[in-house]
């Protein structure tokens, strides 16, 4: 059942520019709503990175990884120090409007 939660969540993965959203406007998980905030990148970022050194899946190291690549790129500021959240309504997504 975990391992089926996971791989449904790939869904809300984003495929250019990693990270999670925060959560599906409809109801199969494939209409994300696309709000990336800290909280959703931390908890997935563990969790994926467990189901690696869990069952060694290359695909949850893949969502591990585009979701540390989304922290690093977007999230973090010059001088080091994270934001909370990236808009879903942010045209740049390279500037996270809440922070």
């Amino acid at each position: 059942m975990a391992r089926q939660t996971l791989d449904t969540q790939f869904n809300l993965i984003d495929p250019v520019w990693g990270g999670v959203y925060q959560y599906s406007t409809g109801g199969d998980w494939k209409e994300p709503h696309f709000e990336k905030i800290m909280q959703m990148q931390t908890e997935n970022l563990r969790i994926y990175a467990l189901a690696y050194a869990q069952w060694h899946r290359p695909e949850y190291l893949k969502a591990a990884t585009d979701i540390h690549r989304f922290l690093k790129t977007f999230l973090m500021s010059p001088e080091g120090a994270l934001y909370t959240s990236q808009n879903a309504d942010a045209g740049n997504p390279r500037i996270p409007q809440d922070c």
